[in-house]
């Protein structure tokens, strides 16, 4: 029977041979070369799957039963999946001898627990849940996206298209327009007014644009109406910020308290109270004239920067906590 002698190349690995007779040998790296016999079989211990040795047919001898290599006493080693059904695990390239089956018992370590003995018996390892999620991620979809219901941007988009999603996000919603609640408010009363239709900020208006305008103004006209009624005193504003935050048209309805914990910094307080905020009014007389809506960003994104002045009164203040104070007596 030919016999390969091999040894055991590399840190912290073991090679378990188990030979036709039953007998086990354990070889482990920087040890002496062992016999291995074709039909042995051999496990690697660190990754518990078998191992194929072969060597070349030129360095056998039909006459000799030992495996002579010219160069180095090591063979080549590679590691494989455990082989099909009818297919031997282990072959030798020696002539004219049948190749032999091997035992197909497995191989017992008294160290292997139960998951590494089903590991071992698995043709191939079962992916987990996370490498599936991660595998299914790179699979391009082919469901094309809203382009505006994406990040931050696009936030607006989901209310427009499925608006019965959100019932406690939504005040008011029909065929031509919808209207939430500002998810974090500026003022006692704050909404957003927008079409029913994705409609990609103001670069996406024309002429044409314009009847849907005014129905969005109609509707927040009625708005303001029906609370200034239950909540007399309180005085409105609507419009428009010259350089949106977010995609999907929307119209400001806002109260002129400002009294909200969301309003924290000098941009929050100058986007609506100075002319980065533009009367809706202005807005759509704008769009009728010209048939387009341009302002000049550098522009305006300086009026943000500007001083803090009180709404009521004109006076300027140093900081939002000194204006809030302000306010609770500046009617």
């Amino acid at each position: 029977m030919p016999v390969l002698r091999c040894s055991l190349l590399g840190v912290n690995s073991s090679l378990i041979v188990r030979a036709r007779d039953g007998s086990i040998e354990t070889l482990d790296a920087g040890k002496p070369p062992c016999k291995i016999f074709a039909g042995d079989k051999l496990h690697l211990v660190g990754n518990m799957f078998p191992i194929i040795f072969s060597a070349p047919r030129s360095v056998a001898t039909s006459n000799s039963r030992i495996w002579k290599p010219e160069v180095a006493p090591e063979a080549d080693v590679f590691l494989s999946s455990p082989p099909t059904k009818g297919t031997p695990e282990f072959s030798t390239s020696h002539p004219g001898k049948k190749r032999k089956q091997p035992d197909d018992t497995p191989l017992e370590d008294p160290m292997m627990t139960p998951a590494k003995k089903q590991k071992l018996h698995d043709p191939e390892p079962t992916k987990s849940a996370f490498a599936l999620l991660m595998q299914a991620s790179k699979t391009k979809s082919t469901v094309p996206e809203p382009k505006a219901a994406s990040g931050w941007a696009g936030a607006l988009a989901p209310y427009v298209l499925t608006p019965e999603k959100f019932p406690e996000a939504v005040y008011h919603h029909d065929d031509k327009v919808i209207v939430i609640y500002d998810k974090f408010p500026k003022a006692k009363f704050h909404f957003l007014v927008m079409p029913r239709a994705i409609v990609d900020g103001f670069r996406a208006l024309t002429s044409s644009s314009v009847p849907m305008l005014k129905d969005m103004k109609i509707l927040a006209d009625k708005m303001v109406k029906k609370l200034t009624l239950d909540h007399p005193g309180t005085k409105f504003r609507v419009g428009f910020h010259a350089i949106p935050s977010m995609r999907q048209l929307h119209m400001h309805v806002i109260s002129q308290d400002f009294n909200s914990e969301h309003l924290k910094n000098k941009k929050h307080w100058n986007s609506f109270t100075t002319k980065f905020f533009v009367d809706a009014d202005s807005f759509i007389s704008k769009l009728a004239s010209k048939g387009s809506i341009e302002f000049d960003k550098a522009n305006y994104e300086e009026l943000l920067k500007g001083p803090i002045h009180c709404v009521h009164c004109g006076s300027e203040l140093s900081n939002i906590p000194r204006l809030k104070i302000h306010l609770q007596t500046c009617k």
